[in-house]
C-alpha cells in the first residue's frame, strides 16, 4: 500500500518547507516489512500558489457581496459563469437562477437587439465595454435601467474566456 502525505517541515535554520511524501513499504517473501522506499517532492510553490489564490478569492468574494452593484462573469459564449448576490436586490433572482443564461436573456427583446448591436463590436475585437447603459426586466416585470461595464479576460496562455464586469441599478 502506497502512502502519500503533505506535510510542512522546518529546518534547522527556521525555514518553512512543504513536502509530498510517498512511502512504500518493501515486504520480503514471507510478507514482512523490511524497508520503506520514500520520494520527497518539494511542494513549497504551489502550496503558497494555493494560499494566494484562496486568500484572494476570500478578498474579492468579501468585496463583490458588499458593493451595491452587482458583479458578474461570462463565458465567451455569454453564459453567465458568476453572478454576486446582489442580483437578488437588483432584479429579485437568486444567482443561481440566472447562471447559464446571457445577459440578453433578462432584457425585453428589441433591448436585447440594441445592446448586441453595440455589443457584438466589442465582443469581436475583445475590447471593454464602458458605461452602458440598457433595460433589464426585474422577475416580477418592472424594467430596471443598468449601467453596464466590463473588460475581456484571458487565460494563461492568451485564449480569450470571457468578460467580467460590474452592473450599477441607474
Amino acid at each position: 500500500t502506497k502512502l502519500n502525505f503533505e506535510e510542512m517541515q522546518t529546518s534547522p535554520t527556521g525555514k518553512q518547507t512543504w513536502l509530498r511524501t510517498s512511502k512504500i513499504p518493501m515486504r520480503d517473501i514471507d510478507g514482512n516489512i523490511f524497508a520503506v522506499l520514500g520520494m520527497y517532492e518539494d511542494i513549497t510553490e504551489r502550496k503558497q500558489a494555493e494560499e494566494a489564490v484562496q486568500t484572494n478569492r476570500a478578498r474579492f468574494q468579501g468585496l463583490g457581496e458588499t458593493l451595491s452593484d452587482w458583479i458578474w462573469e461570462v463565458d465567451q459564449n455569454g453564459n453567465y459563469t458568476y453572478i454576486s448576490p446582489r442580483i437578488k436586490d437588483l432584479l429579485g433572482y437568486q444567482p443561481e437562477e440566472v447562471l447559464g443564461k446571457t445577459p440578453f436573456d433578462l432584457m425585453p427583446p428589441e433591448e436585447a437587439q440594441r445592446v448586441a448591436g453595440v455589443f457584438g463590436p466589442l465582443l469581436s475585437t475583445q475590447q471593454p465595454l464602458v458605461a452602458l447603459e440598457n433595460m433589464n426586466r426585474h422577475k416580477d416585470g418592472h424594467l430596471v435601467v443598468f449601467e453596464t461595464s466590463g473588460v475581456p479576460f484571458f487565460s494563461t496562455n492568451g485564449e480569450f474566456k470571457g468578460y467580467r464586469g460590474t452592473d450599477r441599478d441607474i
